[in-house]
């Protein structure tokens, strides 16, 4: 238990230092960073060598193939204050399109209410 209470207010406290770096509204040298940060997968059918990794920015982990071709990368500013995770979309692999079909197979469930009426 106080190992579990000793964990929550180091988080705390984590999160408090650093939930202020990121601002509320559009930043277009954060979007620009985080766009070629996507185009850095050397395995994806888009690749422009044009588009360099931001100076900001290193690539911490790389996930392997999982499930239906799935993969990821978790990008760290150097600064340690902002973590990016980039997903892989559909690749040219049989099974990554079948993914496509299947999850577009799945029936909805639930409801959806637009106004107060």
């Amino acid at each position: 238990m106080r190992k579990l209470l000793l964990f929550y207010a180091l988080m705390l406290l984590v999160t408090c230092s650093f939930g202020q770096l990121l601002q509320p509204g559009f930043n277009g040298k954060e979007y620009t960073d985080v766009l070629a940060l996507n185009f850095q997968r050397f395995d994806s059918a888009v690749y422009d060598p044009k588009i360099k990794l931001p100076d900001a920015y290193i690539n911490a982990y790389r996930s392997p193939d999982l499930g239906l071709r799935n993969r990821w990368n978790m990008w760290y500013r150097k600064d340690g204050a902002v973590a990016v995770i980039s997903l892989r979309g559909t690749i040219a692999a049989l099974p990554s399109w079948i993914e496509n079909y299947y999850a577009a197979m799945v029936p909805a469930t639930g409801s959806l209410q637009i106004n107060d009426s």
